[in-house]
């Protein structure tokens, strides 16, 4: 299918560490990478960006998990696709991405319509219920995450300060943190609020600029 659309398919690979036996002054436009659950991606991603840094690097994926896709991205990939892609959007993606836009699927959209929120009720994120938070915990940390005070979180929530506080202690000691300001890192890396670059792109958005984060095409 590549080599019908235009593409030139150099190598190929079953054992990831094959890609050690390549010699780094090959040079490649694109690699395209299928992401397994059970793969260590984002250190095998940044090793590729590192390896072949000039190449554009697709992860082609199971399917769609959040913490998967911001790993991906954060590692230096340009694309991320799922494996149940129609042909022709799969090779319309792989062309936007050469010509160097970021390719995500449409279901990201909700993150940028919807809001994060929204991203998260659609999509369970298995570390919530790995750590017994709850709906109000979560509604908490969110706001935490984006820099509210405890006053502030009261009102957002229509709850009392008291409240606020007994909820955080409570996280506190189901994440084994010591402080709010982890429990924001913890909100990030774990993928319950954006990353930095989507909370800049909506603020952008807001004072009338273009937002510069691209969507898909399938």
């Amino acid at each position: 299918m590549l080599e019908k659309y235009g593409y030139t398919v150099d190598d190929e690979v079953v054992d990831l560490n094959d890609i050690a036996m390549i010699s780094s002054d090959k040079k490649y436009d694109l690699i395209i990478y299928g992401a397994h659950n059970e793969d260590d991606r984002a250190s095998f991603i940044k090793s590729l960006k590192v390896k072949f840094y000039s190449s554009k690097i697709v992860v082609l994926a199971e399917d769609l998990n959040s913490r998967l896709m911001k790993e991906s991205f954060c590692s230096g990939a340009d694309g991320f696709l799922l494996q149940d892609i129609s042909s022709r959007a799969f090779i319309g993606s792989l062309d936007l991405i050469m010509m160097g836009e970021k390719v995500f699927p449409t279901s990201m959209a909700s993150i940028i319509s919807d809001g994060w929120g929204g991203w998260c009720d659609k999509y369970k994120i298995d570390v919530l219920d790995e750590y017994d938070i709850s709906a109000r915990e979560l509604d908490i940390i969110r706001c935490l995450a984006n820099g509210f005070s405890n006053k502030s979180i009261a009102r957002e929530l229509n709850i009392t300060e008291a409240t606020v506080k007994v909820h955080l202690k409570a996280v506190l000691r189901k994440l084994g943190l010591e402080n709010r300001t982890q429990i924001a890192i913890w909100a990030v890396s774990q993928g319950i609020v954006p990353c930095p670059e989507i909370i800049v792109h909506k603020l952008d958005h807001r004072k009338g600029k273009a937002a510069s984060l691209v969507g898909s095409v399938h």
